[in-house]
Order: structure tokens, then sequence, then C-alpha cells
């Protein structure tokens, strides 16, 4: 039964995504890019939903907070170990890259104020950190596990995720980065 719910689900996929337009769709550039990043590209156009949470000060932010930017958002929490792994590599890439326009949005899921405060003075983490208190947001963007990682173009559209953690400071994904930034910016 599951090879054959398997092969529904594969003709769906390869039936919906003939009938997209070419720019609805990514160029091979890009979607070779996000693969060397280790990232899964979304071939198909995926619109990012807006939202509007608070920050570690209480000031509210969004994805319209961001314009001109290509974001990296991140679900995550202080407890997760693999999450704690990574953000040494984010807060690398958000220092160096930061001013180019990536812009790295880390979006802890339900944890209180205090204690994702203590956690990034603890570390020095630089880079905005927003508070999903209830988990709304993570259960709008399918988030199921953590950490969970998308990119999104200024233009709003996801175009790819990365679930688990990933050392984001090599230069391989420094390459990446360069070649993301030149095209959407």
């Amino acid at each position: 039964m599951k090879s054959k719910s398997t092969g529904f689900l594969l003709l769906f996929v390869l039936l919906s995504t003939s009938f997209l337009s070419a720019q609805d769709q990514l160029p091979p550039v890009v979607e070779q890019t996000l693969k060397d990043l280790g990232m899964i590209p979304f071939n198909d156009l995926v619109i990012s939903v807006d939202f509007s949470l608070p920050g570690l000060d209480g000031q509210e932010f969004g994805l319209a907070s961001y314009p001109d930017s290509l974001l990296m958002l991140n679900f995550w929490a202080t407890w997760c170990g693999p999450c704690r792994t990574e953000m040494p590599s984010m807060q690398a890439l958000y220092d160096d890259y930061g001013s180019r326009g990536l812009e790295l949005i880390a979006i802890n899921q339900r944890e209180p104020l205090s204690m994702v405060q203590d956690f990034v003075d603890e570390f020095g983490y630089t880079f905005p950190v927003l508070l999903d208190g209830p988990g709304v947001i993570g259960f709008q963007y399918g988030v199921r596990s953590i950490p969970l990682t998308y990119l999104i173009t200024p233009d709003g559209r996801i175009i790819a995720g990365k679930p688990g953690a990933q050392d984001w400071n090599t230069p391989k994904v420094r390459e990446a980065l360069e070649v993301l930034l030149d095209y959407y910016l």
C-alpha cells in the first residue's frame, strides 16, 4: 500500500509542477546553489506567511521588517542540542553577511523571554531573536522538529528549507551565499 500511495503522490507532484511557468520555478543556478548549501530547494512557488512576533526587547518584528534582504529564518529552542550546535556558525554568517543583505532571524519556539534572553546573553548572539511563545508561527511554517531553517527571497518567496542542524560557516556555504546574494540583491 505504501508504494501505491507514494506513486500517487509522485504523480500529483509531477502533474502539478508541469503547469507552472518558468518564472515560477527556480533558475538552475539557484537550485544547484541551494543544494550546495545543503538545503532542499523548493522548485514550486511558495509564498511566505508574514507574521508579527516580539523580539527580546519587546518590539514587534515580522518579515516585512526586513525589506530588500535575503532572509534565513531559523526555528529553534534553548533546550535543543542541535540548535545550540549550529548557532555559533549562524552568528559568524550574520557578522560577515549582515551588511551585505543577509538577514538571519531566529524564532524561538515556546520558551519564556527570560530563558531565551539568558541564553542569548550568555553566548553573545547579536542576530534578531523573536519569540513564538504559543508556537503559532512555527505551526504555520510546518515546524515539526527543530532546528528548521528556511531561505526567503526579498519578494517573499520561500526557496529552500533545511531540517536539522548545519555548520553554516564553511567555505562551501559561504561560496553558495555569495552566489545567492549576487543573484537576489
